[in-house]
């Protein structure tokens, strides 16, 4: 991110002129375009949000948009009142393309992350740039002028003027603060162990482990005794390393008692349930 303000990729229609400067707040919004997890924050949605602020039609605007493949749109110049959470005059609005709804796990997630990143690096250049603190405000101190970053949930809840929520209850505040108060970004925690663990298991199905050297065999030996301790019983001469008709009939038994679809494939809904992570 280099310092200072960039140029204005798309000029948004609404605003409210000069004004703006020194900013008291930086206000992190989501662009919530009901499009769902990851679609809501793929490449590609900044310019298009940047484009909708292009529309009479809008009825809002922010200074700068991110996205997924790192697309910085910058809409409305640093020093002119932007129509994003108001009151709007000495705020710098800034949307990261996301829903509110999204689960903490997918604003974490690598179709996503890289959006917060680059918010982040924004918000860490504008505090330095207008000495502001880089601290998270609370609703009261949004409430009386404090100078810092936010949600624009904080502002509405502080002067009730809009209702709006974003950027959502799992949004990630430690770790874009982080971020913002770091000189070097942090990787994505992983919040889930175990979840990253099931991704990196193979899927099973019939058949597989049966050719000599197939490194399958030890994850079906692993899915022969977890079935054995879930108490599906399999015939004490069955080969733990070849998934043959035995193991597919067990796993069918667990799927179905796990309200899951009983295809007898061990895949990413399947494993956490062997696991008892599910």
């Amino acid at each position: 991110m280099k310092a200072g303000e960039p140029p204005i990729t798309r000029r948004a229609v609404h605003d409210s002129g000069g004004g703006n400067l020194p900013p008291r707040r930086i206000v992190i919004h989501a662009t919530c375009p009901g499009v769902g997890y990851p679609a809501a924050s793929k490449k590609g949605a900044a310019s298009g949000t940047a484009k909708y602020f292009q529309m009479a039609s809008s009825g809002g605007s922010a200074h700068y948009v991110y996205d997924s493949s790192r697309d910085e749109q910058h809409c409305v110049p640093d020093r002119v009142i932007a129509w994003h959470a108001p009151p709007n005059t000495r705020s710098i609005g800034i949307e990261i393309c996301g829903e509110a709804t999204y689960t903490r796990q997918q604003w974490l997630s690598p179709e996503v992350w890289p959006a917060v990143e680059e918010a982040a690096a924004r918000t860490r250049e504008l505090c330095l740039r207008f000495d502001l603190p880089m601290r998270k405000l609370s609703v009261a101190q949004v409430r009386a002028g404090a100078e810092g970053v936010c949600g624009h949930v904080d502002v509405s809840n502080a002067f009730r003027q809009t209702d709006h929520s974003d950027p959502g209850p799992n949004f990630p505040w430690e770790e874009f603060m982080h971020l913002v108060n770091a000189e070097k970004p942090i990787p994505i925690p992983v919040s889930n162990p175990t979840e990253a663990l099931v991704k990196k298991l193979p899927t099973l199905q019939l058949g597989d482990g049966r050719k000599d050297g197939d490194p399958l065999k030890w994850h079906v030996k692993t899915m022969h005794y977890l079935l054995l301790a879930r108490d599906y019983a399999l015939d004490p001469a069955v080969d733990d390393t070849v998934f043959g008709p035995a193991h597919e009939a067990g796993v069918k038994g667990l799927q179905t008692a796990a309200g899951l679809k009983a295809d007898g494939i061990v895949g990413p809904l399947t494993w956490p349930v062997l696991l008892r992570v599910a």
